[in-house]
């Protein structure tokens, strides 16, 4: 026969034997007196009658209080707009790249000299252009073909330009002016910044000067760009 006046968790009581039912009756007399300990989840079994203790249960105050202040503590914190503008890759425009690219060409140093080791109306080294040719056409470019093809040279040339105006446009926040005036300075020297005084000063200056130009709207009279002033 079931054991009656046991106290169960989610299972059925097991069969006693019946020599139990004394102390099974005992059992539940003083169970009817004596308050349980305060555990929840205990049935007390009374001949097929359920009778659940009055206990309230225990809960884990520490796990919900911290979780308490953990979802306050993230719900009050507020993220400027600028935060998430500022993780937001810039990115320029394909007139701008077309200035930029026209600006280096323009701004490029003239040595005089026919082969000064520089290569294209844009002045690039062999050695720069075999990684910019790898990262642009996934494939080397000669010196040779650079030289003589005036398009891929500004494919080229266009492909760099918007990388670096790209990080450039994000780095000041949009700001285009020092955007161009950092990729000049990039484009002499492989530095952002620096290029303050001196060749590499001037250099920036008229590549900026330029890039300025190429922001007017062209005239009924096409006239070619000026140097501007440094």
């Amino acid at each position: 026969m079931p054991l009656r006046g046991c106290a169960l968790r989610h299972r059925r009581c097991r069969v006693a034997p019946s020599g139990s039912i004394a102390f099974v009756a005992a059992f539940r007399a003083i169970a009817q007196q004596v308050q349980l300990p305060n555990r929840s989840g205990y049935t007390f079994v009374n001949f097929g009658i359920k009778k659940k203790f009055n206990v309230v249960r225990r809960k884990p105050m520490r796990l919900l209080l911290s979780g308490a202040i953990l979802s306050f503590g993230l719900s009050s914190v507020v993220f400027p707009a600028s935060t998430f503008a500022q993780a937001q890759q810039s990115s320029a425009s394909e007139a701008q790249v077309n200035r930029m690219v026209e600006a280096l060409r323009l701004a490029a140093p003239k040595t005089g000299t026919a082969n000064d080791g520089y290569y294209s109306e844009w002045q690039v080294k062999p050695e720069t252009l075999k990684g910019w040719s790898k990262t642009c056409l996934k494939k080397e470019v000669t010196p040779t073909e650079f030289e003589n093809n005036s398009g891929l040279a500004r494919q080229v040339v266009s492909c760099i330009a918007r990388r670096e105006l790209n990080n450039q446009l994000t780095a000041t926040g949009s700001n285009e002016t020092a955007a161009v005036r950092g990729v000049a300075c990039w484009w002499m020297t492989g530095n952002y910044t620096g290029c303050n005084s001196g060749f590499t000063g001037d250099y920036v200056k008229k590549v900026a000067g330029y890039y300025q130009q190429q922001r007017k709207p062209a005239s009924s009279t096409t006239k070619p760009a000026t140097s501007p002033s440094s």
